[in-house]
């Protein structure tokens, strides 16, 4: 059986034979889907291979974790359509998707938007939204050039990652933003922070898997996710934000989203939906939806665990 050692910690012997580092990993995630162990080795493994700094390894790194998505992918539950919806009636299904399972309904988020949250809530939350901020753009670069093939995705994407990283200014990006907000809090928002919580670490090799595949749907559901719907629940994270005593300058993060995101979500739905019109592309998009939205419900139950286990939960409440 291979463990997290064989894996985990073994990872240099892999990266001298990609090969075989592939097999043995793509072994782990077929294993993943009917046990638990293998399912921790597996995400942590492939997580030591997503979240590195090194330019020098990529192609390698890669190439190992290649086998293992399209095994996972195999593995994924699939939603049916057998015949293309038309747009109204995909909206619907994909409606009916998040209105379900998206992260509006989860206890922790209703008691962030309730005006209740104490600092050290919202301090917990913020730790965990850099976890999943701070590399978004790097995979929204692996979505770009999987459609450098197609002008007007290439066109898309450029325009997402040029405003993402703050246009003409890097001081503007929004990694920055929100590394500036989080130091008001004095929350740690260091570029090469590890998660060890292994749901977080499951929903940021799924968000990494997805926008890597070759089949567009896998990451068009996800951004769909982050860009039209996440994205409504900035005006209420804006007023949390102030609430709790951040500055105007320091909830800029926010501010800047409230303004930008809808018009760009508009464009990016258009562009989506040129794709969207085959059958396959629309039955891919909405498993990876509900596979997603499955994650992503784990994860945050996990954090909403840690945060009621907080000292001092009961007092101290934001005002």
């Amino acid at each position: 059986m291979t463990t997290i050692r064989d894996i985990d910690l073994d990872l240099r012997a892999l990266l001298r034979d990609p090969g075989e580092g592939g097999r043995r990993l793509a072994g782990t995630a077929e294993r993943a889907f009917r046990d638990a162990e293998a399912y921790a080795t597996y995400h942590r493994a492939l997580y030591e291979l997503h979240d590195r700094d090194e330019p020098e390894t990529d192609c390698e790194r890669r190439a190992i974790a290649s086998p293992a998505y399209r095994c996972e992918e195999r593995n994924i539950s699939r939603v049916e359509v057998p015949v293309a919806l038309p747009e109204a009636a995909l909206i619907e299904a994909i409606d009916r998707q998040v209105l379900s399972g998206g992260r509006g309904q989860h206890p922790m988020i209703r008691h962030l938007f309730g005006g209740q949250m104490t600092v050290e809530e919202v301090r917990l939350f913020l730790r965990h939204q850099w976890f999943r901020t701070y590399r978004l753009y790097q995979d929204a670069t692996d979505l770009a050039v999987n459609l450098a093939y197609d002008l007007e995705g290439a066109a898309t994407m450029a325009r997402y990652l040029y405003q993402e990283m703050g246009e003409d200014d890097p001081a503007g990006a929004h990694v920055a933003l929100l590394a500036n907000l989080l130091r008001e809090l004095d929350v740690p928002c260091d570029p090469g922070a590890r998660s060890t919580l292994l749901e977080e670490i499951v929903y940021l090799n799924n968000r990494r898997r997805s926008f890597r595949s070759p089949e567009i749907g896998w990451a068009f559901a996800i951004f769909y996710v982050t860009e039209l719907v996440v994205s409504a629940s900035h005006q209420h994270l804006y007023r949390v934000m102030r609430d709790v005593g951040v500055s105007e300058q320091g909830a800029e993060y926010y501010r800047v989203h409230i303004a930008m995101v809808p018009p760009r979500a508009k464009r990016e739905w258009t562009f989506f939906w040129r794709f969207l019109q085959r059958r396959e592309v629309q039955e891919t998009f909405l498993t990876s939806l509900r596979h997603h939205l499955e994650v992503e419900r784990r994860y945050f139950d996990a954090v909403w665990r840690v945060m009621q286990a907080l000292p001092g939960r009961a007092a101290g409440r934001a005002r």
